[in-house]
């Protein structure tokens, strides 16, 4: 006689876990908002070599404590390999997908401290683009060729607050090798 018990335990165990999820997303989006940061970056697209003004904006709608703001210029190699058939009625593929970190130079914003609700903080650093670097290349997607490699760079901001998620922005650049 089968009761069902292995069922409820499996799709109440599912069931905590997806919970879970929500629950960990709706905090990060709440920091988020309550944080209320914005960072830009100047120029989008750079030479090796050269300098990249990253300003950094945070006027949080609660008072939070800073513990420090990391910058990252990061470039990805990303191979990607296509496998499957690709008809006009059906298409099949299965990508795989591997990522090599080529470079990463890390710089920190020298603030720690308190920022009050409605106040604006404001921070801007040179980051260089490592003269060594390789130029961004991004693949075209051609059905013909099974992989494609790209070379992409990003500056990541991440700013560390006490008892909140860290705030983390991503921004996607354009490495040239210059003349």
């Amino acid at each position: 006689m089968h009761d069902g018990t292995g069922l409820i335990i499996m799709v109440a165990t599912i069931s905590v876990i997806l919970a879970g999820f929500a629950v960990y997303y709706l905090i990060r989006a709440w920091a988020r908002y309550m944080l209320n940061s914005r960072v830009a970056v100047s120029p989008l697209q750079a030479v090796r070599g050269q300098n990249l003004d990253v300003t950094v904006e945070i006027t949080p709608r609660v008072p939070v404590v800073i513990d420090m703001i990391e910058i990252t210029i990061l470039c990805q190699r990303i191979y990607r390999e296509q496998q499957g058939n690709s008809t006009f009625f059906a298409r099949r593929h299965r990508n795989n997908v591997e990522v090599d970190n080529v470079c990463k130079e890390t710089t920190y914003i020298p603030f720690q401290g308190e920022v009050g609700a409605g106040e604006s903080k404001s921070f801007s650093t040179p980051v260089t683009v490592p003269a060594d670097g390789v130029p961004t290349k991004r693949s075209a997607r051609n059905w013909g060729e099974p992989q494609q490699i790209s070379i992409e760079w990003y500056v990541i901001v991440r700013i560390n607050v006490k008892a909140m998620p860290d705030a983390i922005h991503k921004t996607n650049i354009i490495v040239q090798s210059g003349i």
